[in-house]
């Protein structure tokens, strides 16, 4: 079980690297969901239960959004207060030591940021989150994921200053 988490967690990795490199929300959802569900095996094939909780919450969250997305220009509040209360509630349960606060409070903030509607602001988000998970992986023993997780923040950087800076001050009236 411990090389098949290994390998999950190098196909969540490149799923998630593509995800960060785009600008559309709808595709960026997508390939997080299909990161999320590779993030999620790897954790459940490790039995690192906090760290599967925000995976399901994600990728549920990530299509419902998606969902309502698609019928509407904006996510309904109820979206962000259902998935508020389901992240802290279901990371309540799934806390077995302060290493478990990392996925929870990813979790918590993601709930809002793949709610908005900024691009830019989900890229600052998983760079920031990302170097935090470099610590949960190392406690869960996810040695693959923590070594992607500093490649995908390598990758969030590049998309930042490709998408966001750069593509400002080419165009400066963008609403990116």
């Amino acid at each position: 079980m411990f090389i098949a988490a290994q390998i999950m967690g190098i196909m969540a990795f490149i799923l998630n690297s593509i995800a960060v490199q785009k600008n559309k929300k709808s595709k960026i959802l997508i390939l997080k969901v299909l990161a999320g569900f590779g993030y999620m095996l790897q954790y459940i094939f490790l039995g690192a239960w906090a760290g599967i909780v925000p995976n399901v919450l994600g990728m549920t969250r990530n299509i419902v959004v998606y969902k309502a997305e698609q019928k509407s220009e904006r996510s309904p509040y109820w979206i962000l207060i259902v998935f508020l209360a389901f992240s802290v509630t279901f990371g309540a349960i799934a806390y077995d030591s302060v290493y478990s606060l990392i996925p929870i409070a990813t979790a918590v903030f993601g709930t809002y940021v793949y709610w908005q509607k900024s691009t830019r602001i989900m890229r600052i988000y998983e760079l920031i989150t990302t170097l935090f998970f470099i610590i949960y992986n190392l406690h869960v023993l996810a040695y693959v994921s923590a070594v992607t997780c500093v490649l995908y923040a390598v990758s969030a950087i590049i998309a930042i200053i490709r998408l966001d800076i750069v593509k400002k001050e080419k165009y400066p009236l963008s609403p990116v």
